[in-house]
């Protein structure tokens, strides 16, 4: 077994994204669904599995009439679906293998997944003369099912943004159709669409035993409510405030509501705007952290940019240390913090797009958050 932790260009998505859509190593037709902008022809792309060892063995390469088309006329992204069949689960030899990998017509390993008995994501692979490609590890699914991109975008970072694990084991093969829980909201240059309502900003603030929610509009079309939902696990979600849409506004407009029946552990808070159709839109997520013990923190924003920004209820009585780690768990940010202080901006620009994990020790509590740098 080959292990490490190394750049990892499987996570480096460009606007026009080409990734596995969806994976399948049990059914009939075992194989692997790949997404990206309708009409692309995917002359020369290869797909190799990878063994338990490390090793990696090309099992298709794709030709002139493999072409992207879209599953319904209205759609400009759509997926193919490629049958390997000797796509399994397992240990090393005999046909088993623990991942898959899609490589450009260059050699470039543009995804590289794990699927197998390794489940830290650290599963390196040596393909076409280059070392330790790392893989991105996207759980199992049972006999019946696929791994599936769910959500709502038109790239892979908009989909890895949402809370949850981008593959979800949540309903039957689509092999060739986009998925059933995926909503794309791509326009022909690769954009998004326009929305009902173009959000300004979406943010929360803890204010002793209660936390204000804020959010503002540039402008307002055919909006006939919002909708503000609290989850504590990221992934079911209730709505608790409701705000009825107006008339038609191109000026800006703010709103706020207060949610004081938050928990202990994580909070997670969207935005979901629904159009006169009856159309629903999920908005940027904000999580807020309520400590366990005496300390109350809030990270946003989140997903992030270019910084964000830490604030705890009460100014901390000790010095306190803020670490971010990436998805292999490799620290990658490491930031001191003196006591008497209440609110700290870090600068995330420096790292490359992903999932992290951000923890905050104080000497007395430790609190871990993770953060969606985009």
């Amino acid at each position: 077994m080959l292990w490490g932790l190394f750049a990892v260009p499987s996570l480096l998505h460009s606007q026009t994204d080409i990734f596995f859509n969806e994976v399948d190593y049990h059914g009939p037709q075992k194989g692997v669904g790949i997404y990206g902008p309708v009409g692309t022809n995917l002359d020369g792309y290869s797909i190799y599995v990878v063994n338990s060892d490390g090793t990696a063995a090309q099992a298709a390469v794709l030709d002139g009439d493999d072409v992207i088309a879209a599953d319904v006329t209205s759609n400009l992204r759509g997926e193919i679906w490629i049958e390997v069949p000797i796509l399994s689960i397992g240990g090393s030899g005999g046909g088993q293998n623990v991942g898959v990998i899609l490589a450009a017509p260059d050699g470039l390993v543009k995804q590289f997944v794990s699927y197998g008995p390794v489940v830290n994501g650290t599963l390196s692979s040596t393909i076409d003369g280059v070392n330790s490609v790392v893989s991105e590890y996207i759980g199992d699914h049972v006999p019946g099912n696929s791994l599936q991109v769910t959500g709502q975008g038109c790239t892979y970072v908009d989909f890895a943004a949402q809370p949850g694990n981008t593959y979800a084991n949540t309903q039957v093969p689509s092999h060739g159709a986009l998925n059933e829980n995926q909503v794309i909201t791509c326009t022909a240059d690769g954009g998004q669409n326009l929305l009902p309502i173009e959000l300004r900003y979406f943010k929360g603030e803890l204010q002793n035993n209660r936390i204000l929610l804020a959010w503002g509009t540039a402008t307002e079309q055919n909006n006939a409510a919002v909708e503000i939902q609290h989850s504590t696990d990221g992934r079911n979600f209730r709505t608790f405030y409701t705000e009825t849409g107006g008339p038609d506004r191109d000026t800006p407009e703010d709103y706020s509501c207060v949610h004081r029946d938050f928990m202990s552990g994580d909070n997670y808070y969207r935005l979901v705007q629904t159009d006169l159709d009856g159309t629903q839109t999920i908005y940027e997520t904000v999580l807020l952290i309520k400590g366990k013990g005496n300390l109350t923190f809030e990270v946003f924003p989140n997903p992030a940019v270019e910084y964000i920004t830490l604030k705890t209820e009460q100014p901390t009585a000790t010095d306190a240390e803020i670490v971010i780690f990436n998805s292999f768990g490799a620290p990658v940010l490491r930031l001191p913090t003196k006591s008497g202080v209440q609110t700290q901006f870090v600068d995330i620009s420096v790292l490359p797009q992903g999932r992290y994990l951000l923890r905050y020790a104080d000497g007395k509590e430790v609190h871990s958050v993770t953060l969606m740098k985009l």
